[in-house]
């Protein structure tokens, strides 16, 4: 399923391969998922363990 953020169903091409392409205008977007799952977005902080910057040594 492609869908807009407000949970629309987006117009999209089966270009073969495993690609689609959906246009989107300027800063639009969407998110793509099988069909049958209904993934749970969500925007939050992220648990990490400390780490060197960039992954650089000290």
């Amino acid at each position: 399923m492609v869908r807009d953020a407000a949970g629309r169903t987006r117009d999209h091409r089966d270009l073969g391969g495993g690609t689609i392409q959906v246009d989107l205008r300027r800063g639009e977007e969407t998110v793509v998922y099988r069909a049958g799952d209904r993934p749970h977005l969500e925007v939050g902080p992220v648990p990490c363990a400390p780490a060197d910057p960039w992954g650089l040594p000290s």
